[in-house]
């Protein structure tokens, strides 16, 4: 009967370098004094109110803030800049997702989410972490029911109101290239009892997924080079490769399997598996106009790899936005394009990790990607999940 522990979410963290944040400007002259005029919100349905009449709290974000630590994406660089947001990392697969509430949790069974609203059209968080942040002008944060005011039952709770660049404030052309590296690694793992060792019942069972086996301190077993897994040559010729699946008692196929020492492997033999990701991203923004007129282009690509060997995303942005003043009339049009692939594995990859005791050479089954045997008889040699049980997505978007 397999045994099982219980899994929880891995849990990265990442850190970002910018590379090179350049701009080309043909007018470098920046105004000593600039007067603000009367900001009005406008909600999806056309339904204006002036700032001042917002009878709750909000908080706008600007470019500059929105940018300063050179994040790739666009939700994940809000968190730590709003009080009272909360944003949640709810999948942590090479693509990601977020859950984004404001002032906590409102509902037991419904949806706590934030509303997204970007450029005046309700969206999702989904698509708001795919836009370039350096494309995004500001960020309203809007807290309780001034969301409601706006949006109706949608906006209850709260709404996240994203404003992306028009053109310049004169007719001059301004281009902005921007690339950024960013790295990932595993924060932490839960903490697992490092004193027994691969077996179940104080013996050791070479082909368990048990972490109950011996004591390491056990002098019959302490030290002593013990196979792991299943052997991956028939040493006795009969056929079959045989393995004993309820004692320590060895059979004469195990001399074909891994071994190692009867010791913790390593520091944390899990994190081992894992290895630094990466993302790199690069875009660049031209824009031209004034008060009467304005054209804005950005194209941008992201390309990461993940802390799982071979899970990859490769993302395209493109946004194409213009607008027009005649008479009192304004007119404004947006298109944006994203095109997706990725490549990732086996979900359950994670949680048949955690089984792994203390002692489990991991990394020693890298060399055998190509067979499907593992440490033990329940599930495959983790290197062999990665390389050969992908699941491979694509995806055009055109909105506007």
């Amino acid at each position: 009967m397999k045994k099982l522990t219980t899994s929880v979410l891995l849990v990265v963290v990442s850190s970002s370098l910018a590379l090179i944040n350049a701009q080309n400007r043909s007018n470098d002259t920046i105004p000593k004094e600039q007067t603000i005029g009367e900001v009005v919100i406008t909600g999806a349905l056309g339904i204006k109110r002036k700032a001042d009449a917002v009878t709750t709290s909000q908080q706008v974000v600007s470019n500059q803030e929105l940018t300063q630590a050179a994040n790739p994406n666009a939700v994940s660089a809000l968190t730590g800049k709003v009080a009272g947001l909360q944003i949640t990392q709810t999948n942590t697969s090479v693509t990601g997702t977020n859950s984004i509430v404001i002032r906590g949790g409102r509902s037991f069974t419904g949806s706590n989410e934030a509303l997204i609203v970007i450029d005046n059209v309700i969206s999702s968080a989904t698509v708001f972490q795919q836009l370039p942040p350096e494309t995004i002008e500001s960020v309203n944060v809007i807290k309780g029911a001034a969301g409601a005011a706006l949006y109706g039952s949608q906006g209850v709770n709260g709404a996240i109101i994203v404003t992306t660049k028009r053109g310049g404030t004169n007719k001059r052309l301004t281009a902005t290239f921007n690339s950024v590296v960013d790295f990932d690694r595993v924060a932490f793992l839960p903490d697992r009892q490092k004193q027994y060792g691969q077996g179940w019942y104080g013996d050791k069972i070479s082909v368990e997924n048990g972490a109950w086996g011996p004591a390491f301190s056990d002098s019959n077993w302490a030290g002593s080079s013990l196979p792991y897994g299943l052997s991956s040559v028939d040493i006795d010729g009969d056929g079959y490769i045989t393995y004993n699946q309820d004692t320590s008692d060895y059979t004469a196929d195990d001399a074909g399997a891994i071994h190692s020492r009867f010791a913790p492997y390593g520091k944390n033999n899990i994190k081992d598996f894992f290895q630094t990701g990466t993302t790199y991203q690069n875009s660049l923004t031209v824009n031209a106009g004034n008060s009467d007129g304005y054209i804005l282009m950005s194209l941008g690509n992201v390309d990461r790899e993940f802390v799982v060997q071979d899970d990859t995303m490769k993302r395209i942005t493109g946004m194409l936005k213009g607008g027009v003043k005649v008479g009192k009339w304004r007119f404004d049009g947006t298109i944006n394009y994203i095109r997706q692939k990725t490549s990732t594995t086996n979900s359950d990859l994670y949680s048949n990790l955690l089984q792994f005791s203390a002692d489990i050479p991991i990394t020693l089954f890298k060399d055998y990607a190509d067979r499907g045997y593992g440490w033990n008889k329940y599930y495959a040699n983790p290197y062999f999940t990665m390389k050969h049980e992908r699941y491979n997505g694509y995806a055009n978007k055109i909105s506007s």
